[in-house]
């Protein structure tokens, strides 16, 4: 297997995400396969925690390209503070068509086999001129492609780590306040079932010392029919045994 040629990545260098960071902010990359052969890719970041990318990974048949939408989740922004965010696009080709399960195909393959390309983050917030000229288109795209897009990106593809660490995920925060919202409800509603609970226990404990006992002590006394019963017995053989001596003696 040769060393693949490099995608062509457009912006080469710098992935640039502009504010304001209060909700998800999307930037898109694209990436070009300019070989005669299949190239497979693979996209990893440095924070993947902080990012959702769709597709992460996946095949370029020759001379075709793909558009990798990056979605930076909420945060708050610092100005001071440094960026130290970064981007990495592998490729590996594929010189034999017959390969199916491409996972075999990376771990199988050599580092010198495989081209890296480095992209970092930048930050932006948009100036009170650009902001006001563009406000309409800014914020409207935005929200367009975050509608769209969002849905789907989080609950499909998240971005690689560079040591392929599992990635978690992470909710906006309206999301997560009314989970947590709902989290409490449920919690007060179990401590009321539990207190009901505790109630009728002690109301069913208060029954029971309160039910009279002498019912259980008192010895168990026959009534009048049973009493009976062996006389009735006693009655019965007799008049037997004087039908059997008389049917005995005249037949």
């Amino acid at each position: 297997m040769e060393k693949p040629k490099e995608l062509i990545i457009e912006p080469k260098s710098e992935l640039r995400f502009v504010g304001p960071f209060t909700r998800p902010v999307i930037t898109v990359m694209k990436i070009t396969n300019p070989s005669n052969n299949t190239m497979l890719f693979k996209i990893k970041t440095t924070a993947p925690k902080r990012y959702c990318v769709r597709p992460n990974f996946g095949s370029l048949v020759p001379y075709s390209d793909a558009r990798i939408e990056i979605c930076l989740q909420p945060f708050e922004f610092d100005p001071s503070d440094k960026n130290k965010h970064k981007f990495m696009v592998q490729s590996l080709v594929v010189t034999d068509q017959n390969v199916v399960d491409f996972n075999e195909l990376w771990k199988s393959a050599l580092p010198q086999q495989m081209t890296d390309v480095k992209l970092r983050c930048v930050f932006e917030m948009p100036t009170v001129t650009s902001a006001a000229d563009s406000s309409v288109a800014s914020a409207g795209t935005n929200e367009i492609i975050a509608k769209e897009t969002l849905t789907k990106i989080e609950s499909e593809n998240k971005a690689i780590p560079f040591r392929e660490e599992k990635v978690s995920k992470v909710l906006p925060s309206e999301q997560r306040d009314e989970l947590l919202s709902d989290i409490r409800r449920l919690r007060e509603e179990n401590e009321k079932l539990e207190r009901e609970k505790r109630h009728l226990t002690n109301q069913v404990d208060k029954i029971r010392e309160s039910y009279p006992k002498t019912l259980c002590d008192q010895a168990y006394t026959p009534i009048l029919g049973e009493k009976q019963i062996p006389v009735f017995y006693i009655a019965l053989s007799i008049v037997a045994a004087i039908f059997g001596f008389l049917f005995g003696k005249y037949f």
